[in-house]
């Protein structure tokens, strides 16, 4: 892996994009020159991108797959497709898919931003498949939750005691409750 360039702004060197040791694609402009207060608004843009989490969570992940690769003699940046099934497998037996998915997304961020192809693009069949067979193979354990009745919120309705305020949330449960009924007629009101 690239040395990290210590010279630049501390957001870009905690970015997995600075771990894979490329650039910004904004170029770097003196103070006085016209577009620098331009290009200094178009970088926080870039930073808002994505939330602090997920940057912290993408360089995690790329450190990760750039260390399983040095240890096993392949190359990272740009990875082959066969470097990330190979990845996956290795993963399978011990992360979730959520967890594998977030992983690709994190190695193909690092490729776009790089300008290299994405090995890590399910139109790979290679990296699509290896994907699939991990969930086919170990399941995914990812549940949702069923949602409440009409019948179970009419329960919980009836159960807000209070005046104005207690009106007012059950009002608001209702309306979340029909909203987050998506595809489904609209219930009548209360």
């Amino acid at each position: 892996m690239d040395e990290v360039d210590l010279d630049r702004p501390s957001h870009l060197r905690s970015s997995p994009f600075a771990l894979a040791g490329t650039k910004p694609s904004l170029p770097e402009l003196a103070p006085d020159d016209p577009l620098w207060r331009t290009a200094e608004a178009a970088n926080q843009y870039v930073r808002a991108a994505k939330s602090p989490a997920t940057r912290r969570a993408y360089a995690a992940d790329w450190r990760h797959f750039a260390a399983w690769c040095g240890e096993h003699g392949l190359q990272s940046l740009p990875a082959e497709p066969a470097t990330v099934a190979l990845y996956l497998a290795a993963l399978g037996a011990t992360h979730k898919p959520a967890t594998i998915t977030r992983r690709l997304t994190a190695i193909s961020a690092v490729h776009g931003e790089a300008d290299h192809p994405s090995p890590a693009n399910l139109s790979h069949r290679l990296v699509a498949d290896t994907l699939h067979g991990i969930r086919r193979t170990l399941g995914t354990s990812q549940k949702a939750k069923e949602p409440l009745s009409v019948t179970q919120l009419i329960r919980v309705l009836d159960h807000l005691e209070g005046g104005l305020l207690a009106a007012r949330d059950r009002r608001c449960c209702w309306l979340g409750f029909q909203a987050g009924s998506a595809g489904r007629k609209w219930l009548p009101y209360r």
